[in-house]
């Protein structure tokens, strides 16, 4: 009776630790969840055992700040599941490692609930709100309704890894994809916006910048250069200026004592009139020949804020009326210049927009 007692007790044991061996088998295959959600300022993607009444799933919340796409280094987690105005929250005051907080729950009823992330770091707060989150009165009722753990595959490619390269993930949106025609092209100032400088009048060229080069930038009104007739036997400005100047100093002369004359009616309008002619062209001429000089050149200026697009001239070169001496030309209004092949021609005039790369740059138009 004593042995029979024994063997008896063995046999109860060995089916005890048989159920708790199923039992731990069951919860081992739990199916587990995974999400990927978005805010303006955060990307959370989560992994958890599916909820089961009574059972505690630890989730692995991974948390990228979504400007430079990095891991949340600093802050606590708060995860609440709710239903109604009843819940369980569970509060984790820093990451695990880096990006990654562990909060755990255990439900205690089933049902459809809302799962609610917050998190709050030095630099700001967000919250994250999922809907229709269920929770399974039993462990084969999860299965039943996700299918088995073990089923479960695929590639997968861990946070921790993207974290550690030029990788992030954004919504998948609906749009519409183009054909992309690649090529090359030259920026060239577009029409309008390159001014050739000729020379007013002869003279000798003498550079006023340092630095006169092709796309050396230029202010408005800064002096370019001059041209000097300072020792020229003919086309002397200087000597055309003063011969213009006297000239004008003559004609007015006339024309004030004409005016006078002719405002008290002791010439007549005819007269008056010839002599008004005569003034206004010496002024016109002698104003014209003197503007932008200054000493014994004529100033050449910048006629708006750019570049220099080419220059015509050397300096110390004798250059006559009307000769091109230099390009301006502004960076507001550019023309990029392209070339595409013939095959592609029913693609160009279906064309919806233009990308290019300018070095490190990048544009669209």
């Amino acid at each position: 009776m004593k042995y029979t007692s024994i063997l008896f007790a063995l046999v109860f044991m060995s089916c005890g630790n048989q159920r708790n061996s199923a039992v731990k088998v069951q919860t081992a295959n739990i199916p587990s969840k995974s999400m990927t959600l978005y805010t303006d300022k955060t990307e959370l993607f989560v992994e958890f055992p599916a909820l089961v009444v009574g059972n505690a799933s630890r989730f692995a919340a991974h948390f990228t700040v979504l400007e430079g796409h990095q891991p949340v280094r600093k802050g606590s987690v708060t995860l609440s599941l709710i239903k109604g105005d009843k819940g369980l929250r569970s509060v984790v005051e820093a990451p695990s490692s880096p990006g990654i907080f562990s909060p755990t729950l255990q439900p205690k009823e089933a049902g459809n609930f809302q799962l609610i992330f917050e998190i709050t770091t030095p630099t700001y707060t967000d919250k994250i709100i999922v809907h229709d989150i269920i929770v399974y009165a039993t462990p084969e009722e999860a299965i039943a309704a996700l299918g088995d753990a073990a089923e479960v595959g695929g590639i997968t490619f861990l946070k921790e890894q993207a974290w550690k390269m030029d990788f992030q993930t954004a919504p998948v949106i609906l749009d519409t994809i183009y054909d992309v025609i690649n090529t090359s092209g030259v920026w060239m100032p577009s029409p309008g916006s390159v001014k050739t400088l000729v020379a007013s009048a002869d003279g000798v060229v003498d550079f006023a910048m340092d630095n006169m080069t092709e796309g050396a930038l230029v202010k408005k009104g800064q002096l370019l250069m001059a041209l000097s007739s300072s020792g020229l036997a003919t086309n002397n400005l200087g000597a055309e200026i003063a011969s213009a100047k006297a000239k004008f100093q003559q004609v007015k002369s006339a024309y004030d004592r004409k005016k006078e004359l002719y405002e008290s009616k002791i010439v007549p309008k005819s007269e008056f009139e010839k002599v008004e002619s005569d003034y206004l062209v010496s002024k016109s001429n002698y104003e014209t020949l003197s503007a932008g000089v200054s000493g014994s050149g004529k100033q050449v200026r910048a006629p708006f804020d750019g570049f220099i697009k080419s220059i015509n001239v050397s300096n110390g070169e004798y250059a006559a009326q009307g000769k091109p001496l230099v390009s301006v030309a502004t960076h507001r209004s550019r023309m990029l210049k392209t070339q595409v092949a013939p095959s592609s021609r029913l693609s160009i005039e279906n064309l919806r927009g233009i990308w290019f790369q300018n070095e490190d740059a990048h544009g669209k138009t």
